[in-house]
């Protein structure tokens, strides 16, 4: 639970949080993607002109997404890069 929090604690100091609005649902619902959730992280990814989403999720992983999906290890490595 410890680690978790800090992780979010560092997640909040340092990258932005998107809110969702009406428009946002109505946008994820017309989506090609089925599953609503992962329809509207796309529609936020977008609006936050986000270069990646990072999910642990393999079937939202196969998903045809505008932003590239990517797994957490590759992701620690492209920012690993970016220092």
């Amino acid at each position: 639970m410890k680690s978790a929090r800090a992780a979010l604690d560092f997640l909040l100091k340092n990258y932005g949080v998107v809110s969702v609005t009406h428009e946002d649902c109505k946008n994820a619902m017309s989506m090609t993607i089925d599953d609503f959730e992962d329809a509207l992280v796309v529609v936020c990814a977008l609006k936050a002109k986000a270069s990646y989403i990072v999910t642990r999720d393999e079937e939202f992983l196969l998903k045809d997404s505008p932003v590239e999906l990517i797994k957490p290890k590759p992701m620690l490595s492209i920012l690993n890069r970016n220092k």
